[in-house]
């Protein structure tokens, strides 16, 4: 089956779409890791203080 440029040119925003979603995802991963760590270092200073 021989694609038209047009075809290509879809398939290859839908690639770049779930590449970007993606990245997008392992970013949010990575965040919700970060505001992990700062609540039990906030809890963990709080602790401290009390």
């Amino acid at each position: 089956m021989k694609l038209t440029i047009a075809e290509k040119e879809l398939i290859d925003g839908i690639n770049q779409r779930a590449a970007n979603a993606a990245a997008m995802y392992k970013a949010c991963k990575q965040n919700a890791r970060n505001a992990s760590t700062m609540a039990e270092n906030a809890g963990a200073e709080l602790g401290e203080t009390i």
